[in-house]
């Protein structure tokens, strides 16, 4: 039984839909799922650390540049996180292949 005015804290937070790779330009939206689902405090705050990508507070991730960055998701003093690798596209990293291979297609 809950009575007024009592809070529940919450006691964890789960993330899902996570990938361990983006590539740049790339995005991908996380869940977070905080428990028990009747928490006072559920509300969940985002947060990225590291280089190479940032987070909105609906959880999209949007690689930037080539990096690795920790995703968390935070409620009432509880975090999840997971460490995400962002690899640079190709065409940034080997323009010169990436030519190649464009004359390549034009024959």
């Amino acid at each position: 039984t809950v009575v007024a005015g009592e809070i529940k804290h919450v006691t964890s937070v789960t993330l899902g839909n996570t990938v361990d790779s983006l590539i740049v330009g790339q995005t991908n939206t996380f869940t977070a799922t905080v428990a028990p689902g009747d928490a006072t405090y559920k509300d969940v705050t985002w947060s990225v650390e590291g280089s190479g990508a940032t987070i909105d507070q609906t959880g999209k991730l949007t690689a930037t540049g080539a990096g690795s960055v920790i995703v968390k998701a935070t409620a009432d003093g509880q975090t999840a996180s997971h460490t995400v690798s962002i690899i640079a596209d190709v065409e940034s990293v080997f323009p010169l292949v990436a030519e190649l291979i464009a004359e390549k297609k034009e024959k």
